[in-house]
């Protein structure tokens, strides 16, 4: 082989190597550039932006719908996005908003964000407080039925149920400014923050505490005894396919299945007011409140008991298991069990539903909130009694 041959063989060889390392420092370049720092997003919804992934960190801003956020990271399950908007940082639930890329590409993260306040924290409220200096009031009303409540939280006694545009003159807040304390015409009480509606700053109401934020109990409403001479009767409509119950408990027996739309005469109501007792047809028995549609006011029906010394009817109508619980934040009520499923409605945070079925992996819960059924995040809801992996499994 001549000289000049073997020369030439060994530059091609060269170049070869050369290229194959620049390719090799080239591809990874491109892979970085490829998995971005931030995304730019739209929340979909007023979103609350918190100092931590989890929603028992407080709430640091709440950001209306359409705010612009820049995502710079998540948290190890890809549930809680971090980013910025405006001047505020925080972490804001991954279904409340829209991004232009794939949220899965940010790195993770686990900063959290110290609440700050640009006023000064007001303080504690304590019995040594000057009688001359009166607590602020704002006046407001409810935007939906809510609960009454004797505490700042899910688990105290419902004092009450207040109707849609109930008007209220607020007093105070609880510390994580969630609960507000509110005076009707006749009591006094709590009612969850994304209940009530107002013009004026909730930042200036008192943070109250211990005794301050103790609300004495309203006597219980008399019970009548279920007879024609002493209740009355409203008429009303299903809103969906109800089970008529034998007891105002979920776990009665369910007497028959009235169809949407069946004609009822409601006789009266629980102590709580989330059950009815109505005739129908030839049936009687016990409703939940949110499946009725009354023309009327219900709160004008008498409390009543049930009788238990009749025997409760029998009926061959298959039964339809459900479980009650309460949303645990604002939440998207879905038309199918994925996030690729249009939303149909947002309900507010403490929202009453009637849990039907649910995924096979359990992620999802298939629900009614009043006259709407639809699918929801199993992790944004509260089931206080019963097992959701009792519901029965339905895949779509």
């Amino acid at each position: 082989m001549s000289e000049n041959r073997k020369q030439g063989i060994t530059a091609l060889l060269a170049l070869i190597l050369l290229g194959s390392m620049l390719l090799i420092a080239i591809i990874p370049a491109t892979a970085a550039q490829d998995q971005p720092d931030t995304i730019a997003a739209l929340t979909i919804e007023d979103a609350n932006l918190r100092a931590g992934p989890e929603l028992t960190y407080p709430i640091l801003a709440v950001l209306p719908r359409n705010t612009p956020v820049i995502l710079r990271g998540r948290d190890g399950n890809g549930l809680w996005l971090y980013g910025t908007a405006g001047d505020q940082r925080g972490w804001v639930f991954f279904s409340a908003l829209d991004p232009e890329g794939d949220p899965n590409g940010l790195p993770v993260n686990d900063e959290l964000i110290a609440p700050e306040r640009e006023d000064s924290p007001t303080p504690a409220l304590t019995p040594s407080i000057t009688p001359s200096l009166a607590p602020a009031e704002i006046s407001a009303t409810t935007n939906d039925l809510v609960n009454f409540r004797s505490a700042p939280s899910l688990e105290a006694e419902i004092i009450d149920i207040l109707p849609t545009d109930s008007t209220l003159t607020l007093i105070g807040q609880s510390a994580d400014s969630e609960w507000l304390l509110a005076n009707t015409d006749e009591q006094r009480g709590w009612v969850f923050y994304a209940l009530v509606d107002t013009d004026e700053d909730l930042g200036t109401l008192p943070i109250l505490t211990g005794e301050e934020a103790e609300v004495l109990s309203t006597p219980p409403a008399p019970t009548a005894t279920l007879t024609p001479q002493t209740v009355g009767a409203l008429p009303a409509t299903t809103n969906d396919l109800v089970n008529l119950r034998a007891a105002p408990d979920l776990s009665a027996e369910i007497l028959t299945i009235l169809p949407s739309d069946s004609a009822v005469e409601v006789r009266g109501r629980s102590q709580d007011g989330t059950w009815f007792f109505v005739t129908a047809q030839d049936d009687e028995g016990w409703l939940f409140y949110t499946l009725v549609d009354v023309a009327g006011d219900p709160d004008t029906l008498p409390v009543v008991e049930p009788l238990e010394e009749e025997p409760a009817a029998t009926s061959t109508s298959p039964a339809l298991e459900t479980l009650q619980g309460t949303t645990n934040d604002i939440v998207n009520l879905r038309d199918g069990p994925g996030l690729d499923f249009p939303v149909i409605d947002i309900l507010p945070e403490a929202t009453l539903i009637l849990l039907t079925a649910r995924t096979s992996d359990g992620a999802w819960l298939q629900v009614s909130a009043g006259d709407i059924q639809g699918w929801i995040f199993a992790a944004l809801v509260d089931i206080p009694t019963g097992n959701r992996n009792d519901l029965p499994v339905v895949e779509e």
